[in-house]
């Protein structure tokens, strides 16, 4: 009786594991009888591929097997192709085209008499090649893009709160010194009558936007470095995407070449969103446009390519990584082609221009052999709006953006946006002063508030004060925190508000604690004659006798001060202190002076709260604690004083305090 007993009992753990893995074992979308293998691709095949080269209409073009290239992926093989119609022979391989899904006659059908099946995906190609010669990705490997992924990253859906909850305890010391670092000028700061004018837009050098690559743009420096993007292709490559741009001045658009091409992305200027609603949208299928909506609204970004398969609310298209990212979560939709531009640019190749019609659902897996996602409920997009306001009454508008969710990218976009926002209508004066007021709300409930007024900076100023915060909250080791919101309101004049720091007079050399410094600022305006700003720093009664460091800065010289002085302020262990930090450094004014008198190495940071003036022998036991968070610091006095300048420049003191010390009254 025990044998048929232990017999139900494995027959039900069988069953059971049975079940379990298919649960786990994703169903193959692959047809043998609309699919074909790479194993059964041969030298000499013919077929043809569907794209499209203008509007929606989906047109065929020929296509020959040369030959399979093994392993051109690890374990993964590309099928290469000739495309010898006329067209294709003048244009070559043309980005946009990738994606469009490539339909070869079996071996033994010379005469093209039965039924194509779907070999693959145009994907590769060489720039500037004589033939149009060209990579397909295999079908088989593009259905086995995952279907079970979730429609969202966790890290963009995140609930009020949870991201300072989850990091309630510390984690790994983090700073946001080289983050601030990498995008400040390098050097002194010039005289402002040999300094160029600091504008983006006006007497700037005209640059070829398909040769010359700009690359002092300081997000540059926020960005992973990667040798990925396009360019003069020697060898069998993934096509670049076109980028297509409306609503985005030339300027700002070349400013920020180099971020997109890093990512395989072509900006090129084209027209905006289709707005005909006489005729519905395009549907997305096999050789339709795919277009993936980076930003819409008053300007458009959208990467264009080709649908590849569509298999009930499945999509697939590209044939090769978007940004091989794995995850994402990205807007999907249709649109419709303007036209080819054929050219022999190393860098770009022939593309296609097109535009979105209608976002659809969202692109949800980005790998290797393509990109895959579902046609349906689109994912959230950042709202962006930017309130332009020139002070002379000529302009007073309102811009709408939204921004696509990306780790990465979407710095770059909403930098493109402001931008856009503040030059878009007309060209900033050659000299400006621009005051900004921004609000930014995050995904983990938490707001930082930007205010400043900067002179000749250029639209980029602005755009890289929003920038930075949003990469230190999305970039730290505790927790992925992308933007929610952005509001921002823009004045601009056309006169410049800088002013050169010519000199500082300070009466005399010794103090008694409890006196007040009486500092004389001689500085000279652009283009005005030299004035005289008095300005006061009050000395505490308890300082303690001795020679301290006295300073007047401007804010570059305070933030470098600061970082100095005090790094424990930039000095993060969770993403709340990423945001009290960044909060910090988002406090310093352009239009302000700052007055320091540093005092001697007396202070304890513990994380980021300072203990200044602590006791020798306490001083020495916190330190000897062992704990990584406690550090020594010099404790230092400032004092803001609000000008109507954009002050440049320094000036350092050193003064002697002494009790002994009897100052004259002044008559």
């Amino acid at each position: 009786m025990k044998y048929p007993i232990f017999g139900l009992v494995m027959a039900v753990v069988l069953a059971f594991a049975l079940s379990a893995a298919g649960q786990t074992t994703q169903p193959t979308l692959f047809d043998p009888a609309l699919h074909m293998r790479v194993s059964e691709v041969r030298s000499g095949m013919k077929g043809y591929g569907l794209t499209i080269f203008s509007g929606d209409d989906i047109v065929k073009f020929d296509v020959e097997v040369v030959s399979v290239l093994k392993n051109f992926n690890p374990k993964h093989d590309v099928i290469l192709i000739r495309c010898p119609g006329e067209f294709l022979s003048h244009t070559g391989p043309i980005e946009g085209m990738s994606g469009s899904p490539i339909f070869l006659y079996p071996a033994d059908d010379p005469d093209q008499k039965g039924t194509p099946r779907m070999a693959g995906a145009f994907a590769y190609g060489w720039a500037m090649s004589k033939d149009c010669l060209a990579g397909v990705q295999p079908i088989e490997y593009m259905l086995e893009l995952p279907a079970n992924t979730p429609a969202t990253p966790p890290s963009t859906t995140q609930p009020a709160g949870a991201s300072d909850a989850a990091s309630a305890s510390d984690g790994p010391a983090w700073s946001l010194i080289d983050l601030i670092r990498r995008t400040q000028p390098a050097g002194d700061v010039l005289p402002l009558d040999v300094r160029p004018a600091r504008s983006a837009d006006a007497n700037q050098p005209k640059r070829d936007a398909l040769t010359e690559l700009p690359t002092d743009n300081p997000l540059l420096a926020l960005l992973p470095a990667t040798d990925d993007g396009p360019g003069f292709q020697s060898s069998l490559r993934p096509l670049a995407t076109p980028l297509m741009t409306s609503g985005i001045p030339s300027s700002v658009m070349q400013s920020l070449l180099p971020a997109f091409q890093r990512y395989g992305l072509i900006p090129l200027q084209a027209a905006g969103s289709s707005g005909d609603t006489t005729q519905p949208a395009p549907t997305l299928r096999r050789g339709s446009v795919f277009v993936v909506p980076l930003l819409t609204g008053d300007a458009d970004m959208t990467a264009v390519g080709t649908t590849t398969e569509v298999i009930g609310n499945r999509v697939f298209a590209f044939g090769h990584d978007f940004n091989n990212e794995g995850r994402i979560s990205l807007p999907l939709g249709s649109g419709r082609i303007d036209g080819v531009i054929p050219t022999l640019n190393p860098t770009t190749g022939s593309f296609k221009m097109g535009n979105l019609s209608a976002i659809t659902g969202t692109l949800l897996i980005d790998q290797t052999v393509g990109v895959a996602g579902r046609i349906g409920e689109a994912p959230t997009m950042i709202p962006l709006t930017v309130h332009t306001i020139y002070d002379d009454g000529t302009l007073d508008q309102v811009y709408h953006f939204q921004a696509a969710i990306h780790p990465v990218l979407t710095l770059a976009i909403v930098e493109e946006a402001i931008q856009s926002a503040i030059t878009g209508s007309r060209g900033l004066p050659e000299h400006h002063t621009i005051s900004f007021d921004a609000t930014m709300d995050f995904a983990n409930g938490r707001s930082l508030h930007i205010a400043d007024r900067q002179s000749d900076s250029g639209a980029s100023g602005v755009a890289l004060a929003v920038v930075l915060p949003m990469a230190a909250a999305s970039g730290n080791p505790y927790r992925q925190i992308m933007l929610k919101q952005l509001d921002a309101t823009v004045h601009i004049s056309d006169t410049t508000r800088r002013a050169e720091i010519v000199n500082v007079t300070v009466p005399r050399q010794t103090y008694h604690p409890g006196e007040t410094i009486q500092a004389l600022v001689t500085y000279r305006p652009y283009r005005g004659p030299e004035a005289v700003l008095p300005v006061e720093m009050p000395l505490p009664p308890s300082l303690p006798d001795g020679s301290y460091a006295f300073s007047v800065d401007d804010a570059s010289h305070h933030l470098t001060d600061e970082m100095i002085i005090e790094p424990f302020r930039f000095t993060t262990h969770n993403i709340a202190d990423v945001f009290a930090a960044a909060a910090d450094k988002s406090a310093i004014r352009h239009d302000a002076l700052y007055l320091r008198l540093v005092r001697t190495e007396d202070g304890v940071a513990l994380g980021r709260v300072a203990m200044p003036q602590v006791p020798s022998s306490m001083r020495q036991v916190m330190l000897g604690d062992g704990r990584s968070d406690t550090v020594p610091f010099v404790s230092s006095d400032v004092r803001i004083v609000p000008t109507d300048w954009d002050f440049q420049g320094n000036a350092d003191f050193h003064i002697t305090v002494d009790r002994r010390f009897k100052p004259t009254t002044q008559p």
